[in-house]
């Protein structure tokens, strides 16, 4: 049976520490940075990358959970090491790359989404 629900070291050591989540805080904060200060729109290369990037990174998060939840799943210590230090990350580039990219009006069909009491 799994103990790590009687553990706290898990969430005094990896949770608690404002560090572990210090890196999207601030990628957050160059977001609002750029945002501030107009940069422009991207160019078409650089939105292309950004949102393979995001789509990418939208099919990690979902499959890397469904891994998880097999049935019978064997910890893979090279896996967890990677997701435990990249998802939180790649979380927050997927949302900073979205408010970035409609915020600049350049999001394609993502910028009708919205309702229009907020325009």
């Amino acid at each position: 049976m799994n103990n790590l629900a009687c553990d706290h070291t898990t969430l005094l050591h990896f949770y608690i520490r404002t560090y572990n989540r210090a890196g999207p805080w601030l990628l957050g904060i160059l977001t609002g940075y750029l945002l501030a200060t107009n940069h422009g729109i991207p160019t078409p290369g650089l939105r292309k990358i950004g949102w393979i990037l995001t789509v990418l990174g939208f099919g990690y998060s979902l499959f890397t959970y469904k891994i998880y939840g097999k049935e019978g799943y064997q910890g893979n210590i090279y896996f967890e090491t990677f997701n435990a230090g990249a998802a939180k990350y790649i979380w927050a580039f997927r949302i900073c790359w979205t408010i970035y990219i409609s915020s600049v009006s350049n999001g394609g069909k993502k910028n009708h989404f919205d309702l229009d009491i907020f325009n």
